[in-house]
């Protein structure tokens, strides 16, 4: 009965705690392809490989990152709005980027 509210409050406390944890967006925004590709990459894992359970799940976040990078660049970024926040952020860092010598 206490395991709920306990976990709840470790959520809380480590939330507001971690507040900038790096700057993750620069490749794109991976959340909903990590959603729509997981389950996928799970279950063709599962079925194929029985291997070590450590191997297993550096293969599956290796894959699970791979697939939702080439789905944001290729597929998702596509269809944004030209004045989306995630494009005028590419172009500024395009832009913002100092010169090499």
């Amino acid at each position: 009965m206490l395991y709920p509210a306990f976990l709840s409050i470790m959520i809380l406390y480590f939330s507001t705690i971690f507040k900038y944890l790096g700057n993750f967006g620069k490749y794109g925004d991976l959340s909903f392809g990590i959603y729509i590709w997981h389950f996928p990459i799970i279950q063709v894992l599962l079925y194929n490989l029985f291997i070590n359970p450590i191997v297993g799940f550096g293969i599956f976040i290796t894959c699970t990152f791979i697939a939702s990078y080439l789905s944001w660049h290729l597929i998702e970024k596509r269809y944004l709005y030209k004045l989306s926040h995630y494009v005028i952020s590419e172009k500024n860092s395009i832009t913002s980027a100092p010169s090499r010598p």
